[in-house]
């Protein structure tokens, strides 16, 4: 029990699978876990379920993370969109301190646009700045993933265009196309 625990503290539930091979019935607190029975007796046919079990529990997480990047990107406020590009295009291992240069302190809007980045979980804090006491952030992978969905999905256009019908579908409540291959989400 304590593994189950500590995988789902760790994973989402989609992520966890249960492997049994006996058909007693299930403890209550891990009956919702995903779980499969198998009779390891055949272990072709043991092997050949698992992988297809494995499968099946991999392209979930795919599409419930996807979502995830979906759903955050139609969330971003302008200044987060840029922040979340701006720390696209630093290079590997590098982070931005956002603080200004005589206070040290965030400007009101950058404050709330960072604070709920970090809450989203599309940045994290890495360090201090020594002179400003201000912090330096960094993308997480999931923020990666936002930022190069908002490249990829998000339409440019120019202030005339506003009324064109493409743009009045793009802001319409339908579902963005959500290729995985399109958002960076694997």
């Amino acid at each position: 029990m304590y593994e189950v625990g500590l995988a789902l503290s760790c994973r989402l539930p989609s992520e966890v699978l249960l492997i049994r091979d006996d058909n007693k019935k299930f403890l209550f607190d891990v009956s919702t876990i995903p779980h499969i029975t198998i009779d390891f007796t055949d272990k072709r046919a043991a092997t050949e379920k698992i992988r297809a079990a494995l499968r099946d529990r991999l392209s979930e997480t795919n599409k419930i993370y996807d979502a995830r990047v979906i759903m955050a990107l139609r969330q971003l406020t302008p200044l987060q969109l840029q922040i979340l590009e701006g720390l696209l295009n630093l290079a590997p291992g590098m982070a931005q301190d956002y603080s200004s240069k005589g206070t040290g302190g965030l400007s009101i809007p950058i404050e709330r646009a960072v604070s709920e980045l970090l809450n989203k979980g599309c940045i994290q804090s890495v360090a201090v700045n020594e002179k400003t006491n201000g912090i330096f952030y960094s993308l997480t992978p999931f923020g990666r993933d936002v930022g190069l969905a908002g490249k990829s999905l998000l339409q440019r256009v120019k202030p005339e265009q506003e009324q064109s019908p493409d743009i009045k579908e793009a802001l319409s409540n339908k579902p963005l196309n959500t290729d995985a291959s399109d958002t960076g989400a694997g």
